[in-house]
């Protein structure tokens, strides 16, 4: 995502200040937001995992379809989704971070 783009469009004041400070509240905020990223990452792994195990262990009920095909096709069908999902809600865990370091003006 481009963040400098969103931040001029949200924070007008910013056109005239110089890029790297733009690019410095953007790491500062990518830096605070770290372990927020990195809950989001492992809950969405342990989700991808826990319903390919569910939806395999059903299908292997009511089709002839091995179980290890079955979980790996469904893991990585859930993973690609819920990595779309993940990218999503840590683009907006950042936008929020820069929303909260422009406010109190901390650089």
């Amino acid at each position: 995502m481009r963040y400098t783009e969103w931040m001029l469009e949200q924070f007008p004041e910013l056109i005239n200040e110089p890029t790297a400070k733009t690019f410095g509240l953007i790491d500062k905020a990518k830096e605070q937001a770290k372990l927020s990223m990195r809950f989001v990452g492992y809950a969405c792994t342990l989700v991808a995992i826990v319903i390919a195990f569910i939806v395999a262990s059903f299908s292997e009920d009511f089709t002839n379809i091995d179980f290890p095909i079955v979980l790996g096709v469904v893991y990585g069908l859930v993973y690609v989704v819920l990595g779309l999902i993940q990218k999503r809600v840590e683009q907006q865990i950042i936008k929020q971070k820069i929303t909260e370091l422009m406010r109190t003006k901390d650089m």
